[in-house]
This record gives C-alpha cells, structure tokens and sequence, in this order.
C-alpha cells in the first residue's frame, strides 16, 4: 500500500500491518486523507468486503455522480425490483374490446373477422364455424344453438318474393305440407314490407285460406308469431274486428275456434268450444298506430295458460285453465267469421308468419329482426370453430361468448369451453368459466381469462370449442350469439 504509517495516538504501524478490525468505524475520515494518496490500483482484489464497510461510511456525496459499470454484472435482490412494480390484469380490458367488437360484428352483419391476436365469429352465417366436426349446430337470425335434427315449425310462410305475386309457400319442415290458397287481392307486397322483400298485403275484404290440418290441434307446447301492421279499418263489420288468424266457419256456423283478432288497442283472443277469450293488451303500446309490431301468442301444455307478446312484452293478461279446442274447421288468415255472422277483414299487413309445436318465448325478449327460422328439438351441441393462425407462438388465451338461455345452465357442468393452439386437437383440459353479468332478458355474458396454454401441443393453429350438456327442451337450452378468441 501507498499508505506507510498510520496515527493511531497510540503507535506507528509499519507498513502493510493495517486491516479492517484495526481501525475504529469513523477513525479515519475523507479529509484526513489526501486526495488521490489511495486509489483502486492501491488495494488487493477483495482485501475489503462489503462486511468490513459499517453501513452509512460511504455516503452518497463521497460517490461521483457518474461512474462507469458497463464492465461489471450488477446483481439486484428481486424485493428491490419488485418493490417498484405494480402488476396490471388487462383481461378486463381484452374482454372489453371484444365485446365492442360483437357490437360492431353484428351492426354491420359481419360473421368472422380477425384481430391482432384475436377472431370474432358473429354467426350471421355458418362462417367461422368447422360445419364438418361441430354437431347437432344450426345457425338461425345470428344465434348458434343444438338440434337433433327435427323441426318442430309446422306453418312457415316468409313472403319474399316479388311485387303482387300471389303465390304463398309453406317454407316449414315440422308437419304437414300445407296448400295456401291466396283469395281476391291478397298478395305480396313492397309497399311495406318489414323483413325481406315483400310482405303479405290484405285489402280489407279478402284472405289466405289453408285446409285443416292436425299440426293446428296439437298437445303439446306452441308459439304462434308474426309481424302485423294496420294500414285501415275497411272490412270491419260489428264487433269484428280486422281478423288475423282462426278456424271459422261459414255463417252457418260461424263460432270462431282458436282466433286471434285486433282488439282495440291490442288483441282478442276466442275459442268458441272451449268457452276461452281475453282481451290482451300491453300498456303504453297501441297496434292501430300503422307501425309495425312483433306479435308471439304462447300456450304453455303443463301449466295450461295462454300468453300474449307484443314486441317482446307479455301482456298482462293470462288465459289459465285452458286446452286448446280441436275442430275440423279450415285455417284463415285475414278473415275471422263472428259467432253472430259478421265477418271480419284485415286491412293491413302480416310478415314472417310461423307456427311452432314449442314454447319459443316464456319471458320478456327482444323481438327478431331477420327472418324467421324452423325451431328444432333441443340437443346437445358440439361447437367447434375454424382454425385462425396467430402470428407467434400463444402461450396465454381468452375465451368470451355471449350465451342465451332458456332455463339456466350451470357453467363447467352444463356449458363447458376448451382452447387448441394445434388445430381440432390437443384442447385444454374444461375451462373456468365466469358469469361477467347479463346483456339481456336471459342472456349472460361468459368468459375464461388469461387461461395459461404453454403446455399444450402446437403453437399457432387457434381453435375454440363449446360443448352443452344435460340439454333439456324448455329448461336447459342453450343459445350463443358470439365468440371471442385472444391470445397473446
């Protein structure tokens, strides 16, 4: 060392003959030292380790303010980095925008598009999903839901076709094959349509007629639903009001079964045999206002009661106590006949007619805006979508799908999701799906965050998979509207 002698007020020390434990922490200062008189070159590698140094002897002013490390490995405990980091889940955000996404997706009829690091599928169409290994899927007005195959729609008439034509066709698969036979000037029209092309156009004094048929007597659950609107009240006689659908008869037996008419503000609903009517109104909605309005007549078999929706909204009275009457009376639309004999015409329109064996609505809902599909006996559903190739290899995935139900299904038991990162193989084990909150009268939206997938085989190839189970008609149905996949 440079240093040769050190006053310890006690004796001179030779050369060399000082270390660490013979000075006293603070005995020699920065100003009893000359300046350069030791420098690094001066002191052996290691002759002076951290433990040797009494905390706070070197002070930050004894250190220049720059100093060179780009040699050196600097090693930092990890509480000293962490301390300083504040972690960020951003999977609300992620889900987030793939809701927004949905919006846009369906605002402009969109089916599948991609993101970075994402794909939506919308299912206004089948596009999206892998048709050749989902099962029991059908795609109908923008919602994916299970089939077993049967058709339980037994009247469906769309009309949209062209401007006053006048033949009518039974698009349904459910029942009989039905002859529909167009009276007077009853035709398609354009002048107000409300879904597709045309709409069915009565004038007051004519009608559709379709012969008997059991599909029009059934024991089971039914739904009855179109679109109505009034354009006048030409061909109302009496009481009669403009009659939208029923078994009637002639004059001489003019006792309505099973009919629908516009009543005052609403609908009147009578079946002669059974002694069953009711006036069905919504309050605060008008159907004689010339607008047009969604209308689903309702028979629930278990609980025998009748309901009444106008644009989604149950009216609030109830038929109970009731079985539907059975009559081998012809089916009108357009014309009632009156137990007293006057008859009743419709001036006005209807639109996407259909009859279903089944409960489509049993609460509040939002009314249908594309034509009208068959409705199928529930099943299980199997769906799984088309490959999307990420950019990099996914190691972290986020599922969110919008779910309709009719009942309520348990997540992980009745509903379960699956992510590949390898094409239609290799799914994660069931994830965990979460209820994020509802977006509608039995909708929920369902998600899987930040769902860990570095373990599965592959790396890009991007799947989904959703899986119902315990499916049961009327209880446990399940609807899915769309579906985000993210990875990252």
């Amino acid at each position: 060392m440079a240093l040769t002698k050190v006053r310890s007020g006690m004796r001179t020390l030779a050369t060399d003959e000082v270390v660490a434990d013979n000075i006293a922490a603070g005995a020699v200062g920065a100003s009893e030292i000359a300046d350069g008189t030791v420098v690094a070159a001066d002191l052996a590698a290691d002759s002076v380790t951290a433990s040797e140094i009494a905390a706070g002897a070197v002070s930050a002013s004894e250190i220049a303010s720059t100093f060179d490390i780009s040699s050196k490995t600097v090693t930092l405990p990890a509480a000293a980095v962490t301390a300083h980091v504040t972690a960020f889940d951003d999977s609300v955000l992620s889900n987030n925008v793939a809701l927004l996404a949905f919006k846009l997706a369906a605002g402009d009829s969109l089916t599948k598009f991609n993101m970075v690091d994402s794909v939506i599928d919308d299912f206004a169409d089948s596009t999206g999903i892998d048709t050749g290994n989902s099962t029991n899927e059908t795609v109908s007005s923008g919602v994916c839901r299970g089939t077993a195959g049967a058709s339980k729609t037994v009247l469906l008439i769309h009309s949209d076709t062209s401007d006053s034509s006048t033949t009518f066709t039974d698009s349904s698969t459910g029942g009989s094959t039905h002859t529909i036979s167009a009276a007077g000037n009853t035709v398609h029209s354009t002048s107000n349509q409300k879904i597709g092309a045309t709409s069915i156009l009565f004038d007051g004094s004519d009608n559709l007629t379709i012969p008997d048929s059991a599909d029009f007597y059934v024991t089971t659950d039914y739904t009855h639903e179109f679109y109505y609107r009034q354009a006048g009240t030409t061909g109302e006689d009496g009481y009669a009001k403009a009659g939208i659908f029923g078994q009637s008869g002639t004059s001489s037996n003019g006792n309505p079964r099973n009919a629908l008419w516009r009543g005052t503000t609403g609908f009147y609903w009578y079946d002669a045999d059974a002694d069953k009517y009711s006036d069905f109104t919504v309050s605060g909605t008008d159907v004689e206002d010339g607008a047009w309005h969604h209308v689903a007549l309702t028979y629930d078999l278990s609980a025998t009661t009748m309901k009444l929706y106008i644009d989604g909204v149950a009216a609030s009275q109830t038929i109970t106590s009731y079985t539907p009457s059975n009559n081998s009376n012809q089916m009108f639309f357009g014309q009632l006949q009156a137990s007293n004999g006057s008859t009743g015409y419709l001036h006005g329109y209807l639109d996407e007619i259909r009859f279903t064996q089944s409960l489509v609505y049993s609460a509040n809902f939002t009314p249908p805006t594309t034509a009208l599909g068959e409705i199928y006996s529930a099943a299980d559903l199997t769906l799984i979508s088309t490959t999307t190739t990420a950019e990099a290899t996914a190691t972290r995935a986020d599922l969110v799908f919008l779910l309709e139900e009719v009942g309520t299904n348990t997540l992980g038991t009745d509903i379960k999701a699956y992510v590949s990162r390898n094409g239609n193989a290799n799914y994660s084990t069931a994830l965990t799906l979460v209820d994020e909150g509802d977006w509608g009268t039995n909708k929920r939206i369902i998600t899987a965050r930040d769902v860990d997938i570095s373990g599965l085989a592959g790396t890009t190839a991007m799947r989904y998979k959703i899986t119902t189970h315990n499916t049961s008609e009327g209880s446990k149905e399940a609807r899915i509207h769309a579906v985000s996949l993210g990875w990252s």
